[in-house]
């Protein structure tokens, strides 16, 4: 984005006041994923979900719907809506 809409971005009380309802509202709370937003991935090397997704999930976040099927893994990258509203630079606290 370039500098002015940035300066734009942060001089608008629009902005804090979406923030602060969206915070308030979404903060702290479970998040799933519905059957097509699922991501479908082939654990490599007979791996167990679980063990293939350890390392991704453990900075990236998110669920596996069986983390002990070796077949097809089924991925939600959203666990948490507070992980929705870091993506999106918000937060609880700043509220």
């Amino acid at each position: 984005m370039p500098g002015f809409w940035k300066f734009m971005w942060r001089v608008s009380p629009f902005t804090y006041l979406v923030e602060g309802l969206l915070t308030t509202g979404l903060a702290g709370a479970p998040a799933s994923c519905a059957a097509t937003e699922l991501l479908e991935v082939v654990p490599q090397g007979g791996q167990t979900c679980g063990s293939y997704f350890a390392e991704y999930m453990s900075i990236a976040g998110g669920y596996l719907v069986d983390a002990q099927a070796i077949e097809r893994c089924l991925y939600c990258p959203v666990d948490s809506t507070d992980r929705f509203l870091d993506r999106l630079g918000l937060s609880y606290g700043t509220r």
